[in-house]
């Protein structure tokens, strides 16, 4: 009986030396870093296509012969250069962490069922697929798809790729306007149309010029509350995204954008006059406002302050009204 039992300790004892032996060999394939940090996965230059499909979403590339990158699958969609341009500076010299040169299989840094694929076409013809895999230590594993070495690698490729379509679209800019270059604004509101209309004073020697502002004609005072909210609104109106492109009418009506708000600015730009009007219409869950430029096919978010302030002139002259007999 003792016998059995030292025969079961010592084969206990073997067991927990191999064991130990097998995860100090995992350990090291996994953590054994290259001695020159300069390794590259890839250097992908002079690139002429680019796709990448992640959870599900495949999005195509194709750079033109102007420079430009444009959606393979919509050319005329207004991409954001820089969404491509970032992710070209990344795969021209995409380094390693550490680099696995016997590694196991593929399932078990998720390479079996990669997490991101990238696939490049250099201007050259040739070709090349980047397979990324598994989170570790906060990079991933990753290799080339013809290739048997394992990489860790940083996360600047997730992040680069952590994005669909709607999000890599260049967002419509509003022209800069001031009090200085406004010549006029119009709210069209629940079927009331107010127009605010600016005449320069001119200053004696001894005093700038000033702005003086009318209400359909009816002069407002110089401290109306509503009229500076929307004034300084206007030169810092952004976007913050994109909710739709090409948005069908059915969109649209959801948006609260069939019977919008119209905000029309005229502005003196270069001598003339120029104008735009923003139509705005309801709200998100964030209580941000839809907003399209009219004659865009943009249909983006706008700030609730930014908006709430433009449709505040519904209350511009308020106090002059209320004073009147």
């Amino acid at each position: 009986m003792k016998r059995a039992n030292r025969q079961l300790c010592v084969l206990a004892v073997v067991l927990a030396i191999c064991g130990a032996a097998y995860l100090g060999v995992r350990w090291w394939n996994e953590t054994r870093a290259e001695t020159d940090d300069a390794v590259c996965v890839l250097e992908w230059t002079d690139l002429s296509g680019l796709a990448f499909e992640r959870e599900g979403t495949a999005l195509s590339f194709a750079k033109g012969g102007d420079g430009l990158w444009y959606s393979a699958d919509e050319p005329d969609f207004p991409l954001e250069q820089s969404c491509l341009t970032d992710l070209e500076e990344t795969l021209s010299a995409l380094k390693a962490v550490k680099v696995i040169r016997d590694p196991e299989e593929d399932a078990s840094y998720g390479l079996d069922a990669p997490v991101l694929r990238v696939a490049a076409e250099l201007s050259d013809g040739t070709t090349g697929v980047l397979l990324v895999g598994s989170a570790v230590n906060g990079g991933y594993y990753a290799k080339l798809e013809d290739g048997d070495t394992v990489y860790t690698i940083s996360s600047a490729l997730m992040d680069g790729t952590d994005m669909g379509l709607m999000e890599m679209i260049a967002l419509e800019e509003f022209p800069v306007v001031t009090e200085a270059n406004a010549v006029s604004i119009t709210l069209s509101l629940d079927g009331e149309t107010r127009t605010f209309t600016k005449e320069t004073v001119a200053g004696d020697d001894a005093a700038a010029d000033a702005c003086a502002w009318s209400l359909d004609g009816e002069a407002l005072p110089e401290d109306d509350e509503a009229l500076a909210a929307a004034l300084s609104a206007l030169p810092g109106l952004s976007f913050t995204s994109c909710h739709a492109w090409r948005p069908d009418l059915a969109l649209q009506t959801d948006c609260g954008l069939e019977r919008p708000a119209r905000v029309t600015v005229t502005y003196l730009q270069g001598g003339s006059e120029e104008q735009y009007t923003l139509l705005l219409g309801g709200t998100d869950g964030a209580g941000n406002y839809y907003a399209q430029i009219k004659g865009s096919e943009q249909l983006n978010i706008l700030r609730a302050s930014a908006a709430q302030a433009l449709l505040g002139l519904a209350e511009a002259g308020a106090a002059q009204e209320t004073a009147q007999p």
